[in-house]
């Protein structure tokens, strides 16, 4: 006995089963790594997956190290790893020196992992304008659990008590600190799927004479006892931020 077969095609309409996709959302499909907080236009970016690591590094204390490495990442095959050392406040840094477009509403983004028994975690957003230096930072306090930012008076102020980001290295944090350089204030700071208001809130200034550039870094900061690593992926720099 012969068996018709269901009209599958009038059935299932499959020419067009969603809207146009706007270009943003057409650049995150192709695996731009701007996916996270799409506000601004980006300056500059990288997801290290070079061969060499771009960035100056800073090490201090016995063991402390700053490279690339395969044994993670957020995106792609690589990223970088921080290692803090194991004598009292050894320190693990990466730094960047760009030139930025104009002064205004400028963002630093990444992603960061997390591990119990460090110090601290912190990441620097600076301008240099030519008459001054103006320097936003946000730090994560392992031993409160704190969120702290630079004041005006270049002290660590908390900002508010967290419950403490799950620490392994498969889990990535996604950091996004806005400052404004014009008005000489923060903006806002989104960890993960929190955003924290800043508005108003002054950020260090002090003269300083050196030509224009930007400098954005992330340093780890390690307690006493045995080595402890994070890793660093995806940073954007961006500006015209809302």
């Amino acid at each position: 006995m012969a068996h018709t077969l269901p009209d599958y095609t009038t059935k299932y309409k499959l020419a067009t089963i969603f809207g146009q996709i706007d270009s943003g959302e057409l650049a995150a499909r192709l695996k731009s790594i701007n996916t996270f907080d799409r506000r601004g236009n980006v300056i500059w970016m990288d997801d290290f997956e070079a061969t060499v690591l771009h960035w100056n590094t800073t090490k201090t204390g016995t063991s402390s190290d700053v490279a690339l490495d395969t044994t993670m990442a957020l995106t792609g095959n690589q990223c970088v790893k921080l290692t803090g050392g194991t004598s009292a406040n050894s320190a693990a840094a990466m730094y960047k020196a760009l030139a930025y477009p104009q002064l205004g509403k400028l963002g630093l983004e990444m992603g960061i992992t997390n591990v119990t028994g460090i110090d601290s975690i912190t990441i620097y957003l600076t301008v240099y304008d030519g008459t001054n230096k103006n320097e936003a930072a946000i730090r994560y306090k392992t031993s409160t659990t704190a969120l702290q930012y630079e004041n005006s008076e270049g002290n660590f102020t908390d900002l508010v008590t967290i419950t403490a980001p799950k620490s392994d290295i498969l889990t990535f944090h996604m950091w996004k600190m806005i400052a404004d350089f014009e008005e000489g204030e923060y903006m806002r700071f989104i960890l993960d799927n929190t955003t924290y208001d800043l508005a108003g809130t002054q950020y260090r200034t002090v003269a300083n004479a050196s030509a224009p550039f930007l400098y954005v870094a992330c340093i780890l900061v390690n307690s006493a006892g045995v080595t402890k690593d994070i890793y660093v992926d995806n940073v954007i720099i961006t500006q015209n931020e809302l």
